[in-house]
């Protein structure tokens, strides 16, 4: 009996460490951040230095399903309220960048599911949005449509604590991908920041 009893103790630590991690990993928000993190928390998460840090981001870059991205974390009062990828391929060829997105999303459906029927401003959601129909009918020239603003692709999901918005578009011939989690609890930060911001360029 004794010798189970001791056994028991050796055992009830490991089981907890377990449970803890497991715990701790399904927690998580954004990689290996939860929203809230001061700064300098956030960068004890990840394994190499800033790309780039300013008060209120930090950047680093890494590579996700062979593509290269900034990986950025954004900060209001020393929380994080947002975060997020930017893909930094260079295609020549623009439909490339479709089948970045299509690559990037397949991604999102496996871990969140099937994308939500409205968007985070409560709008309906639309996966492809044609601004300017001129090229609908070519397939081919869909990138060049996204570089010249006529064409976006866009998808949205929900979690108990955040929302994911993932945007292929473009403009002057430059095309941008990016996928973007905000925290719903701290939105109103971010709300308040953009406002303020507006009224000091009114």
């Amino acid at each position: 009996m004794k010798k189970v009893f001791n056994l028991l103790l050796i055992l009830f630590p490991i089981f907890l460490i377990a449970e803890n991690a497991t715990q701790e990993k399904e927690e998580y928000d954004f990689r290996k951040t939860v929203w809230g993190m001061t700064k300098e928390t956030v960068k004890r998460t990840e394994k190499t230095k800033p790309f780039q840090e300013v008060e209120s981001q930090l950047i680093y870059i890494d590579t996700i399903i062979n593509l290269k991205i900034a990986v950025f974390y954004d900060f209001i009062d020393n929380k994080l309220v947002s975060t997020g990828y930017a893909v930094m391929e260079d295609h020549s060829n623009e439909n490339l960048y479709i089948k970045d997105y299509k690559k990037l999303k397949d991604a999102l459906v496996e871990k969140y599911g099937k994308p939500s029927d409205k968007a985070t401003d409560g709008s309906d959601y639309e996966e492809i949005v044609w601004l300017d129909d001129l090229y609908q009918d070519d397939p081919s020239h869909w990138g060049f449509a996204i570089s010249v603003g006529d064409l976006i692709y866009q998808s949205f999901w929900k979690t108990d604590k955040t929302e994911i918005a993932m945007r292929l578009s473009g403009d002057n011939y430059e095309i941008r991908l990016l996928i973007k989690y905000f925290s719903k609890k701290l939105k109103h930060l971010e709300e308040k920041e953009n406002k303020e911001e507006k009224m000091k360029n009114f």
